[in-house]
């Protein structure tokens, strides 16, 4: 191995230095002044038996590799640290079927002995020279030089560099290198290892020619244990090779607080950026950057981080779904808390989803920022009712944010519990209406029901997916008088997989109880081939287990395919009775429908339900409400006077144009309807009719609900 340490302006000042191989390698008297030595590491193999023939052979054995270590003693030369020092190698014959690596030792050894001499195979064995290699058993690591992967011919050399300021390099007044001959896959003629020649005779050092490459200044960062910093920006350039052909790699003074390995560098040509990942200790490290040219060359720039003791992300409350009414702002409160950070610190903010613009228009934050509870006040858009999505978040000292999504649902008038269009992008229902949808029964996870085409997309599936939503007000009780209708656009459609309804009598909408682990299901509206002409389907209420027979009780038969054109589906659930009744295409309640005992005994309502199962075919589900009405109740009536009869009653969520009068002097006769002025009073409504004679009894009753 010839090695070349010059530099033109020191050449006389070190013509002293001399390189002596130790142990059996011939011994070369060149200068008196300085000592190299061969050792070799723990568990490793320096084979050395051909020393008369001039050079040192290290090879190894199948599956481990071989260590020589050379040590330069300096001592009154003053080196110049400020500069790369030039090395050249050149390799004698071998069967190439090893390669060498040349190493320099990261501050050397202090002692050189064989107990310091401990290194794992991820070092310098290792085959990638990639990367910088640190040592697991000790603090000493190593830079890698160079690698005579190929050619491995005879005589071939090659000049390296210790970059600069390569005294960095030396402990005391010594230098160590490494030589290393990794395996690579000769298992037939190991004798005929890596040759490297050490009989030269030149010890000197070279400035390296061409100007060393530039790196621009690099702002300094401050970030918290465990976090990504912020991004840097810098810039490199070299006047032989260009911006392009230049490698940022870091180290870092501090691996604890910032691992080397944790710096990562983006950009090409003279633009690059910088950012890391700070360690879980804090403390300050200097990173240096350093970038290196075909010479050899080297230029650096170093910055400071700053660690932090880590920041804990701050916390912020999920507001339950939330609705309000037509034109009608409502305020939610929710919490925010930080480990770190005082609650007055911490920033709140807003944003509604963009596809929900149309529902909602605005949100405000409370004025009171003095501790954990908050509130914001969402404002919907002009006449506009369904279900928008609201995200808030909150930000700590550290700018650290937590997020927290919630559905608002927008009622379109008093007597409607429930508003959805389904205006969200294709995916997931329960992400895109930000939980207002949510999953029914005990199986955790998101609900896979979809949204496509701004409908509610209900699928065959192998096992039941059901999805639920709550109803403003809920629950409404089985003794409460109440009725509730859902409304719906249905359309059924081939998606040309053959996936059309078969004899299944899952139900794809229904009501539910409030109970999450049981959700007894009500008003089921069901799809089925059970009875139909061949070619056809029918859609009809489930009783039990079975969709009803169509000669009996179904509503409507379709054909499959049957295109865009949708239908209006009805269901009532009565809650005094239990019993459900199902309309198509109606435009009331008086129009002919389907009315079943729906369970046994009447359960309370909580909820509207979607769901999906095996051999329902695919169905657009769209502009889901749920109205309310509540059978009318005569709390009062005033005596006759000034020739008229006040009648004072309740009738849940209406107006005064849903209800009638009636009145007969025959209680066992017909009722007929009487002139009367309805008007909202209070909570409830009155009724003004004229006293006659012939009216003994009166009667409020409900017009039929038009749809």
């Amino acid at each position: 191995m010839k090695i070349n340490i010059t530099n033109r302006l020191l050449r006389t000042a070190i013509a002293s230095v001399s390189l002596v191989a130790a142990i059996t390698c011939p011994a070369q008297t060149l200068y008196p002044a300085a000592e190299a030595a061969v050792r070799d590491g723990v568990n490793f193999n320096v084979d050395i038996n051909e020393a008369a023939q001039g050079y040192c052979m290290v090879k190894n054995g199948v599956g481990s590799s071989s260590k020589s270590y050379f040590k330069f003693n300096f001592a009154g030369q003053n080196p110049n640290t400020n500069s790369a020092l030039s090395l050249t190698f050149t390799t004698y014959n071998n069967s190439q079927k090893q390669h060498a690596q040349v190493w320099a030792l990261n501050q050397a050894y202090p002692g050189f002995t064989s107990s310091v001499m401990v290194w794992s195979s991820a070092q310098a064995n290792e085959t990638n020279t990639s990367s910088l290699l640190t040592n697991p058993t000790n603090t000493f690591t190593a830079t890698p030089l160079y690698d005579f992967i190929a050619p491995n011919s005879a005589n071939a050399t090659r000049t390296v560099a210790i970059p600069a300021p390569w005294g960095s390099y030396l402990a005391g007044e010594e230098l160590v290198l490494v030589v290393t001959s990794p395996f690579n896959g000769d298992t037939n003629n190991l004798a005929n290892g890596l040759r490297l020649k050490t009989n030269s005779t030149l010890v000197d050092f070279q400035q390296l020619s061409g100007a060393p490459p530039s790196v621009g200044p690099i702002s300094n960062l401050t970030v918290y244990a465990t976090a990504t910093s912020a991004t840097n920006s810098f810039t490199v350039s070299d006047p032989e090779d260009g911006s392009d052909a230049l490698y940022p790699v870091a180290s870092s003074s501090n691996e604890a607080a910032v691992p080397a390995v944790n710096v990562f560098f983006e950009g090409s040509g003279a633009n690059r950026t910088v950012y890391l990942l700070a360690g879980a200790t804090p403390g300050t490290a200097q990173i240096t950057v350093t970038v290196t040219d075909s010479l050899g060359n080297q230029g650096q720039r170093t910055f400071t981080v700053t660690v932090l003791p880590q920041n804990y992300p701050p916390e912020i409350s999920t507001p339950a779904p939330t609705n309000t009414m037509l034109n009608t702002a409502v305020t939610i409160p929710f919490t925010v808390s930080d480990a770190e950070t005082a609650a007055t610190n911490l920033t709140v903010d807003g944003t509604i989803a963009s596809y929900s613009g149309s529902i909602l228009a605005s949100l405000a934050f409370g004025s009171d920022t003095s501790g954990s509870n908050r509130t914001v006040t969402v404002m919907p858009a002009a006449d506009a009712n369904g279900v928008g999505v609201v995200t808030l978040s909150v930000a700590d000292a550290g700018d650290i944010t937590a997020t927290a999504v919630f559905g608002v649902m927008v009622r379109s008038a008093t007597n409607v519990v429930f508003n959805e269009h389904f205006d969200y992008p294709d995916g997931k229902l329960l992400v895109n209406s930000g939980s207002f949808w949510t999953r029914r029964g005990t199986t955790a996870g998101a609900v896979n029901l979809n949204t496509l085409s701004q409908q509610a997309n209900i699928r065959p599936k192998s096992s039941a997916d059901d999805g639920a939503a709550p109803l403003a007000g809920a629950p409404y009780g089985v003794n409460s008088g109440v009725l509730l209708y859902a409304i719906c656009s249905a359309t059924w459609y081939d998606a040309g997989d053959g996936a059309l309804p078969t004899n299944s009598t899952g139900s794809f909408l229904q009501f539910l109880n409030a109970s999450a682990a049981t959700s007894v299901q009500a008003a089921e509206v069901g799809v089925s081939t059970n009875g139909a002409p061949d070619g056809f389907f029918n859609v009809g209420l489930i009783y039990g287990t079975n969709l009803l027979a169509p000669n009996t009780n179904v509503n409507l038969t379709l054909p499959p395919g049957i295109g865009p054109e949708p239908h209006k589906l009805i269901t009532r659930y009565d809650l005094r009775n239990g019993t459900s009744t199902l309309w198509v295409d109606a435009a009331s309640e008086a129009a002919p429908g389907v009315t079943v005992q729906d369970v046994t005994n009447p359960v309370s309502i909580s909820y509207i339900g979607l769901r999906q199962d095996l051999g329902m075919g695919y169905i657009y589900v769209d502009d889901l409400q749920v109205v309310l009405v509540k059978k009318p109740v005569i709390t009062a009536i005033t005596p006759p006077a000034s020739g008229n009869v006040i009648l004072y009653f309740d009738g849940g969520p209406a107006s005064a144009a849903d209800f009638e009068v009636q009145g007969t002097a025959d209680i066992t006769a017909s009722f007929p309807v009487i002139p009367a002025s309805i008007q909202v009073d209070g909570a409830g409504f009155k009724a003004t009719v004229p006293a006659t004679g012939n009216q003994n009894f009166y009667r409020i009753k409900r017009k039929p609900v038009t749809f």
